[in-house]
């Protein structure tokens, strides 16, 4: 960002900074007022992206260590950069700036070149930070090509498949910007990822359909499920052409409404998820395990699903409770089963 492109201020990341250099470097960050236009280096495509691994990584780490003004900062300074690519193209051509760099757009040219897709990572985890913050703050909206996502989650890299995965997880899915099908398929391709060879990312992947089951379990309540008053439940010309994008944003984003057609897409890809993380709750990674019994919690909650779950996933969740060698894959499993909503199903499990 051009609030952060002081050469000074970068230069100490080169080496582990301590907790006094970080702090001044913070505080000069808060002293610091963003351009007036908006406009940053990132943004214009003039930055070259081989240059670009060292101020993501440093824009990260302030949002770590000081999530409130960085996220504060970044929206200031690069509101436009987090936009679709389309919302991003009209406000450029209104105000005649070059404005032309997109963090989806940016994310799908660093994934092409084997020698930046450290960079692509380090935009991940820029990406996954400014979510989970904006989440918690409820403001900021990100907004990434469901295209551009399915292929980082499918990439040869495993770092870059991880930093998806967590950067997914932090997505809200279900925003009226969104056609359903192709959320539906990101979701179909991070359930894939939680086959993957690659620790870390069946870790991250485990969190993140957890995540989104939750998201799916309070989506499709009981007598609030169904909807075609927003028009995403019918088929239009107009939103079979709209570009994909997902995005993460604050409580003022009107949610996306379907139709049963949808719904059952949704909830197939729920079910199918269900085997995969039983066989999860052996995976000898217990932060994995953990994940998969908080994920398995959310989905014995979908309508839909619950009922013809195997009784396998009850009986694996009462032999984590038991048996794990992880207290806190213990504490897990039995939160999860505290949740099951089919006591006679939890009983078959037990016998």
């Amino acid at each position: 960002m051009a609030v952060l492109s002081d050469t000074n201020l970068f230069s100490p990341l080169t080496v582990t900074p301590s907790p006094d250099v970080v702090a001044l470097k913070l505080k000069q960050v808060a002293e610091k007022s963003a351009p007036a236009s908006g406009e940053s280096g990132l943004l214009r495509k003039t930055f070259p992206p081989p240059l670009l691994e060292m101020p993501l990584s440093l824009l990260s780490r302030l949002l770590l260590c000081d999530p409130e003004h960085s996220v504060s900062h970044v929206r200031e300074g690069a509101s436009g950069f987090f936009s679709s690519p389309q919302s991003n193209q009209l406000f450029a051509s209104k105000n005649q700036t070059s404005l032309t760099r997109t963090a989806s757009s940016l994310f799908s040219d660093l994934m092409q070149q084997d020698v930046l897709w450290d960079s692509a990572v380090e935009l991940l985890n820029l990406l996954s930070q400014v979510a989970r913050c904006s989440s918690q703050l409820g403001s900021h909206r990100i907004c990434v090509e469901a295209t551009v996502l399915q292929q980082a989650l499918t990439h040869p890299y495993d770092q870059m498949r991880a930093a998806t995965c967590r950067f997914v997880g932090n997505l809200k899915p279900f925003r009226s910007n969104e056609t359903g099908t192709l959320q539906a398929d990101v979701f179909r391709h991070l359930i894939d990822c939680l086959n993957d060879s690659c620790r870390q990312v069946r870790r991250m992947a485990c969190r993140a359909v957890g995540n989104w089951l939750g998201y799916i379990a309070a989506k499709f309540k009981k007598g609030e499920n169904c909807s075609d008053t927003s028009g995403w439940g019918k088929k239009n010309n107009h939103s079979k052409q709209a570009p994909s994008n997902i995005e993460a944003a604050g409580d003022s984003v009107t949610e996306q409404m379907f139709d049963e057609e949808e719904q059952r897409r949704w909830t197939d890809e729920a079910q199918r998820s269900a085997a995969v993380l039983t066989c999860l709750l052996s995976d000898p990674d217990a932060v994995t395990r953990r994940h998969c019994c908080a994920a398995l919690g959310n989905l014995v909650n979908v309508d839909g699903v619950v009922s013809m779950l195997d009784k396998d996933v009850y009986s694996s969740l009462v032999t984590a409770a038991c048996t794990d060698s992880n207290d806190a894959v213990r504490q897990a499993a039995t939160a999860a089963l505290r949740l099951c909503r089919e006591p006679d199903a939890m009983q078959r499990g037990i016998k």
